[in-house]
């Protein structure tokens, strides 16, 4: 089974479920036949960029998106335009928000 996670931002800064996704998704790849992956934006406040090699050493595959709006939303029209294009390849698609 592949499920992937949407979440707006993964920067601890963030709180919430932007910290609680880590050891969800660890415990999700620790059993038989799950894969999973994550998508977001690189937001980590107002002015910063959150880069891979900020990620966990044990992230697993995380696609990370340019935010392309404030703050507030955290939109990403790369991540949007991946999604329309990917969405079909997973089996459950888990929506978080921060």
């Amino acid at each position: 089974m592949r499920i992937l996670h949407v979440i707006p931002a993964v920067a601890s800064r963030y709180g919430g479920p932007s910290t609680a996704i880590w050891p969800m998704v660890a415990a999700l790849r620790e059993l038989d036949g799950i894969e999973v992956e994550i998508a977001t934006t690189d937001a980590d406040g107002p002015d910063a960029s959150l880069a891979a090699s900020d990620l966990p050493k044990h992230a697993g595959t995380v696609h990370l998106f340019r935010r392309d709006t404030g703050e507030s939303q955290k939109y990403s029209r790369g991540m949007t335009d991946w999604l329309n294009a990917h969405a079909g390849d997973y089996d459950v698609i888990q929506v978080h928000s921060t």
